[in-house]
Parts: structure tokens; sequence; C-alpha cells
């Protein structure tokens, strides 16, 4: 069957747009599928504050032996923002390419679908060898005149939420008002053999004493 799917598509390749990306054919069983999802919600507490409070026990939750994967969804992560100024880099003679440079040398995580555009800003994701706002700040991008120009030259970096491009929400049926509350969701896909009802029974019992 995986044999027929793939000769399938190679044979409409040429109809598709030239934009579309190549297609893959993965096979799937049935532990490559979530037997497990954890969803805490809230409607006092942000995105970024709900994520902040769940974030230590999916830390935790993912050393569980017999998993296979762990996803954390939802809410927004805790990003590193460069707001660049225009002025300032134009004093200094720097350009937007001459920064974004320095940056991937750095070794910055910059998420996918958020990069320059017209109000010229950046997320960078906290990990690996960014951990703050300083480290950011310090970043060499060159040399004018004998002095190292840093970021914090000509741009403005903010330590907190990522842009909010996408948003998890919980309905309760049992709610009358019809409100939804912010919500995030750990989900948990187990290793081959592995008995479901034992490590369901297990993580429920971790969350339940992280919840109290």
């Amino acid at each position: 069957s995986l044999v027929k799917i793939h000769h399938k598509l190679l044979t409409i390749k040429n109809q598709l747009p030239k934009s579309v990306m190549p297609s893959q054919v993965k096979s799937y069983s049935i532990d490559d599928v979530p037997f497990l999802t954890l969803t805490f919600s809230s409607d006092q507490k942000s995105d970024y504050e709900l994520r902040t409070l769940v974030a230590p026990l999916a830390r935790e939750l993912s050393s569980t032996p017999d998993l296979s994967r762990v996803e954390f969804l939802g809410g927004q992560k805790r990003t590193i923002r460069i707001v660049t100024n225009p002025d300032r880099m134009s004093r200094e003679g720097v350009s937007l390419l001459s920064l974004a440079q320095a940056i991937k040398k750095s070794h910055s995580s910059m998420p996918v679908g958020k990069n320059w555009g017209k109000e010229k800003v950046l997320d960078i994701e906290v990990g690996g060898r960014i951990s703050n706002k300083s480290q950011v700040e310090s970043i060499a991008i060159g040399q004018r005149g004998g002095r190292i120009i840093q970021v914090k030259d000509v741009a403005t970096v903010i330590d907190g939420p990522e842009a909010l491009v996408r948003s998890s929400l919980l309905l309760d049926r049992n709610n009358q008002d019809g409100k939804s509350q912010r919500a995030v969701s750990i989900v948990f896909a187990k290793r081959t053999g592995t008995n479901i009802v034992d490590l369901a029974g297990k993580l429920i019992k971790r969350a339940d004493r992280f919840a109290t």
C-alpha cells in the first residue's frame, strides 16, 4: 500500500503547484498514536503564564520510562524578542542582514514563520547557548572605528512571551455560559510492548500530585 501511494503521488507530481513541498509517505503503527493527553486550563492565567506553570511538569514527565514521544502543546513559549531601531542601525552602519547573520552565528533558534518583516522584529527561542536577555544584547554584530557594535546598540531586546499566532482553548460542555478557557496539553505516545493502563496510571498520578 505504501508503494502504491508513493507511486500515485509521483504520477500527479506535475499537476501540483510549483510551491508545493515534496510529498512524504510514512508508515505509522498504533504506538505512534498518542494514548494519553493531559490538558490544563485556566480562565485567569494568560497563555504565557499557563504554559510557564505547566512546563516543569512536562519536563518531569518526559523522563518517564516506556514513553516514545512527549509533546507540549498550546500557550505561549518564552522568547527573547529583538526590535530593531532603524535610526540607530543607520548611525552605526549596521544592516538587517548583518544583524540576522550575527544572531544565527550565535547558534540561536529562530522559530519558523517568525522572521524579518515589515516590523523588523525577530523572536529567538530560549535554550541552548541563549538563556537570557543580556546574552542576546551582548552579541557582536561587527566592528566600527575600533569599537564592537552589539545588538543592544541598534535594537531593543525584550524577554517575554512569543508572538501569539495560535491559541489553544478548552470548551466544557457542562459550562452553561459557553465560555472557553485557555489551555495547554501534554501528549504522550508509548514504546512498543508497553502496558497502556499501567503507564497512564503512573502519569496521571504524578500529574495529580503536581496539580495539588
